[in-house]
């Protein structure tokens, strides 16, 4: 009589490796998203910018109302005014959120080893961005538009020390 016990013993020792084996190349892919109705589509080389500075002198940024500027655009593309309700979409307006210096909504903080700066964002008729709160509506136009904003490297009241530094400013768009 033949004992079957120690073949039976083997392939039940070896079957997690055959149920392992069988998920070996096999992966999952998770997506999700939103659909919301709005008048135009961001640029896709606008959704993330990134805008150096590059080497900055005491000298550039030390004196009273001195400030180290550069412009940025958002530019919203695909506009269509026309709603789904019927109406018609006439206005934008961008929100821009981060970190801000303590008792100044209006300097977005640094971050790195320089200390005593910050930043400053202004609009095209000179309004400045405040952390949180919508920055004035502007008109949409049919098809393109292009919101210009001014991104300036300011004093934030703290003693100045060199060294590297980067920010991270979110912005969303509104329209109404």
């Amino acid at each position: 009589m033949v004992n079957f016990a120690p073949l039976i013993a083997i392939i039940l020792m070896l079957l997690p490796f055959v149920s392992l084996a069988s998920s070996q190349g096999m992966g999952t892919v998770t997506m999700n998203g939103q659909i919301q109705e709005s008048a135009c589509s961001i640029h896709t080389d606008d959704v993330w910018q990134e805008i150096p500075f590059g080497v900055i002198s005491y000298n550039d940024i030390n004196k009273e109302n001195s400030a180290v500027t550069k412009p940025f655009a958002v530019r919203l593309v695909n506009c269509a005014l026309e709603r789904n309700s019927g109406d018609l979409w006439q206005s934008v307006n961008i929100t821009f959120g981060g970190e801000t210096e303590v008792f100044r909504p209006d300097i977005f903080k640094i971050h790195g080893e320089a200390q005593g700066l910050g930043l400053r964002i202004l609009n095209q008729t000179g309004d400045i961005a405040h952390a949180g709160v919508p920055m004035p509506n502007v008109a949409l136009q049919k098809n393109n538009n292009e919101l210009r904003y001014l991104l300036s490297v300011v004093r934030s009241g703290k003693s100045l020390s060199e060294g590297n530094w980067y920010s991270v400013i979110r912005f969303m768009v509104t329209y109404q």
